[in-house]
């Protein structure tokens, strides 16, 4: 088994329950340390214990490498979550498309969409995008708003697209997880991600120091949401013509 082999790739979108899917990997203690490491602003603050001078151009090559070094676990097993836009930003260098191509890819996503949307909006109005974040304002008091929500919606669609599209021109066949199937039963994930690394039968932790984050206000939302756009889909009247035809309501 080559060395790179142990390499993993999480490509998701934002609030697709990355946060949980990569505490419940980090805890195994032998999948990794995974976080996103290419998020450029994440990067420039030195989070994961590297901090590099403005003046300077980061060799991205050289910053996996330090990653690898770094954030593996002894067994040699390195995981990066990365975002839609992190690759959107990055994916354009060598090295960042070729740890991608050599890595087992996790194509993480969320079947609720609408979900991740109201998720997003209110991580990003509370300032709370983990569970042990302090909020800026209690979720229950965050306004009901449809624009920026339907904005969430179709961007994180958008980013789901793209993922797929890249990860196809790439030639990468990817190892499908959806949130909503590992809630239910994360040790089937885990420990076939163990079985795939080729790491034999270890006996692997299976807990997560995170706490769901979704509330009442996310399924007040929800309804709310699906109300407006129904009434908004239905508030069509007259005519339309389409190459040379006509219809009507």
């Amino acid at each position: 088994m080559n060395e790179r082999s142990r390499f993993y790739v999480i490509c998701t979108t934002a609030r697709s329950g990355s946060n949980l899917v990569c505490d419940y990997l980090f805890n195994t203690g032998q999948l990794g340390r995974p976080a996103e490491f290419l998020n450029p602003d994440i990067v420039r603050k030195g989070a994961y214990g590297v901090r590099f001078s403005s003046r300077e151009p980061v060799s991205v090559s050289a910053y996996l490498d330090w990653i690898v070094a770094n954030h593996s676990t002894p067994n040699g097993v390195c995981g990066i979550k990365m975002l839609s836009e992190d690759f959107e930003f990055l994916g354009g260098f060598p090295a960042v498309r070729d740890f991608v191509r050599n890595a087992t890819v996790i194509r993480l996503s969320r079947r609720q969409k609408l979900s991740q949307a109201i998720s997003y909006y209110l991580a990003e109005t509370t300032g709370q995008w983990m569970s042990t974040d302090p909020a800026r304002v209690p979720a229950d008091n965050v306004p009901f708003d449809y624009k920026r929500i339907k904005a969430n919606l179709e961007r994180l669609c958008r980013q789901d697209a793209r993922w797929d599209a890249r990860l196809e021109g790439l030639g990468v066949v990817a190892e499908r997880w959806e949130f909503e199937d590992f809630v239910k039963d994360p040790a089937t994930f885990v420990c076939g991600l163990a079985s795939r690394l080729e790491l034999g039968q270890p006996e692997l932790v299976l807990r997560t120091t995170l706490e769901r984050q979704s509330t009442v206000r996310s399924a007040y939302f929800t309804e709310r949401y699906r109300q407006r756009a129904v009434a908004s889909e239905q508030a069509l009247s007259g005519f339309l013509k389409y190459e040379r035809m006509r219809f009507r309501a």
